[in-house]
């Protein structure tokens, strides 16, 4: 017997899909043009569903700071 997980809808197919986005490191800004959102602030909500790996982030911030100009 399959689990009782509600009802799918496109609204819930859209949502998985934007947030598969962003956990796969689409830029917000993009994931916000690309959805129609007229306000960041509505593109930012997905930001709380996908767990960034602080490690990573931390990566990122010191290759910039190991860059010279």
């Amino acid at each position: 017997m399959l689990p009782d997980w509600g009802e799918a809808t496109i609204h819930t197919l859209r949502h998985s899909y934007a947030t598969h986005l962003l956990a796969m490191g689409v830029n917000l800004r993009q994931l916000h043009l690309y959805l129609g959102h007229e306000e960041i602030e509505t593109t930012t909500l997905y930001t709380h569903l996908v767990p960034f790996a602080e490690e990573k982030s931390l990566g990122h911030i010191e290759a910039i700071a190991r860059m010279t100009l």
